[in-house]
């Protein structure tokens, strides 16, 4: 497995983060981040332009529906952020931060303008383990991504009342 310890993270003042360490390099985490066929894999399926920059992209997420996204930020292979506006949802943003280890890379997720943080960080979190496994070259059945989903979504909120 790619990934050298579960993700972890917070959830406070309207911001979700969480980090995870992968053994991998950041330029192959940074594929996964803007190729659609990885994007498949962890977090939606792009239906609507290309991750990049430009005029934006969807991607339409297991539950059927769909997200939209204008790239804010493209440093390649370090630093990625962007629109988030999903329905029913305040708009928001999204920023993923990639950081060398000495054994692989730190990948960060900052989602900030959220009305339910814990929400957020929860789905980041197994989102986070989607990625990592699918960096390793497994991916992970995502009629299983919300077992557990219930457990984290409380250790988060726990976190926001702190």
């Amino acid at each position: 497995m790619t990934t050298q310890e579960s993700p972890t993270g917070s959830a406070r003042y309207g911001t979700a983060r969480v980090s995870v360490d992968v053994l991998a390099e950041p330029e192959k985490i940074w594929t996964a981040l803007v190729r659609p066929i990885s994007l498949s894999a962890w977090l939606g399926r792009v239906v609507e332009g290309n991750p990049g920059p430009g005029p934006g992209f969807a991607l339409e997420h297991s539950q059927g529906q769909t997200s939209r996204h204008v790239v804010r930020r493209w440093e390649r292979p370090r630093r990625l952020a962007m629109t988030w506006n999903f329905p029913d949802e305040a708009p928001s943003t999204v920023g993923f931060d990639l950081e060398v280890l000495p054994e692989g890379t730190r990948v960060t997720v900052v989602h900030e303008n959220l009305t339910d943080p814990a929400a957020y960080a929860a789905g980041w979190h197994r989102h986070l383990q989607y990625l990592a496994a699918h960096v390793d070259g497994e991916n992970l059945p995502w009629e299983d991504f919300w077992n557990g989903y219930d457990d984290l979504r409380a250790g988060y909120a726990a976190d926001d009342q702190g």
